[in-house]
């Protein structure tokens, strides 16, 4: 997961490829590893997040692409992952 992370900070096509089905969806495995619940395995959990994270920050190294954006931004499953993680019930989430 850390190295997915690593190369989408690359750029945007690098994110592209992330996300597509192509290489068997490895952003939406990140997906699932932070944010299937209930998680059996809090600390795993915790590293996906930490990763996620990484994703999210933009630096003068590795400024943010519209793709990276995008999946930040436009993603439900990570959208309702993250309120679930936070206490909101599936009947809140939109």
């Amino acid at each position: 997961a850390a190295l997915m992370i690593d190369v989408c900070l690359l750029g945007g096509k690098e994110v592209a490829l992330a996300l597509s089905d192509d290489t068997g969806g490895a952003m939406n495995k990140l997906l699932h590893l932070a944010l299937d619940f209930p998680n059996k395995d809090p600390l795993l959990q915790m590293t996906a997040l930490d990763a996620l994270e990484v994703l999210a920050v933009e630096n003068k190294d590795y400024p943010m692409t519209s793709e990276r954006a995008e999946f930040l931004l436009g993603n439900d499953e990570l959208h309702s992952g993250l309120l679930y993680l936070i206490g909101s019930s599936s009947e809140n989430v939109e």
